[in-house]
């Protein structure tokens, strides 16, 4: 048995993720677009963490900003001291949103505009397990496959994600080639992400993940190939919370408009 949220119909153009965002830093940097700034001192109203069915659920408010010193470093740096562990089952499909808060994930995700968004999907779970099983959008209808508590494939018409754990790292290939992989601290939490679009080392990305209070509040360039070169340190993404502890938004630094929303209100 599932339990499904099926939204009203949308309007749809295009979708990006991490899946197409390589490209995007790259083709801006290349366009003298740049990638945009944030304040590094950013405010959160976070009053605590505590551990919960697995999950980190905040106190309410919305955190933004983050240094590089709150991240820790790479390469299996403890980011995460007197955190609550990050199970693997809780990674993906998205970083961040099937972790953080009370629910088992969100209901549904929107790119864009709240009003006109450009992309959506909305998902389906399993009853038992929790696991997100499914989810419906623009591409089409999406499959997640599950093994010994592991998202291990993502298939969405002909096009297939694997998913391949290894001790500190989670790599991503797409129809076989390699992606995109997410190095973990020894707690579970991602650290760093590498970004590698159709394997072609043009477009190599390096982002890391920066931290307060268990949170991640941004994911922050540090690393980008030649062809992009001086967008290192420029923010990609900048991550919010809503009152529940749940992450709400991962806001586009550029202002590009793709912002990416997570909603909640089908487990109300």
């Amino acid at each position: 048995m599932t339990l499904r949220w099926i939204t009203n119909v949308r309007y749809t153009v295009t979708m990006l993720d991490e899946r197409g965002l390589a490209l995007l830093v790259a083709t801006m940097a290349l366009a003298g677009v740049g990638c945009g700034s944030a304040d590094d001192d950013g405010d959160s109203a976070f009053a605590g963490a505590t551990g919960g069915g697995g999950m980190l659920v905040g106190s309410g408010g919305s955190s933004t900003g983050g240094t590089p010193e709150q991240s820790g470093g790479a390469g299996g740096s403890l980011v995460s001291e007197g955190c609550p562990q990050w199970p693997r089952s809780q990674l993906f499909p998205y970083v961040g949103p099937w972790f953080y808060g009370p629910h088992p994930g969100p209901c549904s995700m929107l790119i864009g505009e709240t009003t006109n968004p450009n992309f959506w999907l909305d998902f389906s779970y399993d009853e038992a397990t929790g696991h997100v099983i499914g989810a419906t959008g623009l591409d089409g209808d999406t499959t997640y496959v599950w093994e010994n508590d592991l998202l291990v494939r993502e298939t969405t018409g002909a096009t297939t994600y694997e998913y391949v754990y290894e001790t500190d790292v989670v790599r991503i290939n797409r129809d076989g080639a390699p992606l995109y992989a997410y190095h973990l601290d020894p707690d579970g939490y991602p650290v760093d992400l590498e970004m590698n679009v159709d394997s072609d080392p043009a477009f190599d990305v390096r982002m890391r993940h920066d931290y307060e209070n268990c949170r991640i509040v941004s994911r922050t360039v540090v690393e980008i190939a030649p062809v992009a070169a001086g967008s290192e340190g420029s923010f990609a993404k900048i991550i919010e919370y809503d009152d529940e502890g749940n992450l709400s938004l991962r806001r586009d630094s550029n202002g590009t408009g793709r912002d990416e929303r997570f909603t909640y209100d089908c487990w109300q």
